[in-house]
């Protein structure tokens, strides 16, 4: 029952990641669009693989064991939570750099 619940909720997720979201990044720079698009391909490859090992595991059909379950969860979460994070910052601050130097670029009005 969980299963369903938790995955209607991801599912609500990525509607929102890919439908309102996807289409506020198009409204903006090509800049914001490009990392937005890299971040949240990333983040659907990470977050749908958990279900996936639940499904291979043995609270599924059983085809890894205990073992391998605990790694690939062990990995995911280290890569969604910690890796996705520092990716996250990263971006961010080269998108407020190229802000920045956009900002320095642009055509000032002339003095009076």
């Amino acid at each position: 029952m969980w299963y369903v619940v938790s995955s209607a909720a991801y599912l609500a997720v990525i509607y929102l990641l890919l439908v309102p979201f996807k289409h506020e990044a198009e409204r903006n720079r090509s800049r914001t669009q490009t990392a937005f698009n890299r971040l949240i391909t990333i983040h659907l490859m990470l977050w749908t693989a958990y279900p996936i090992v639940w499904i291979l595991a043995p609270t599924g059909i059983d085809a890894i064991g205990q073992d391998l379950e605990t790694m690939f969860y062990t990995i995911l979460d280290v890569a969604s939570k910690v890796g996705f994070g520092f990716l996250s910052l990263n971006t961010y601050s080269k998108i407020e750099r190229i802000g920045a130097v956009a900002e320095d670029l642009e055509p000032t009005a002339p003095m009076r």
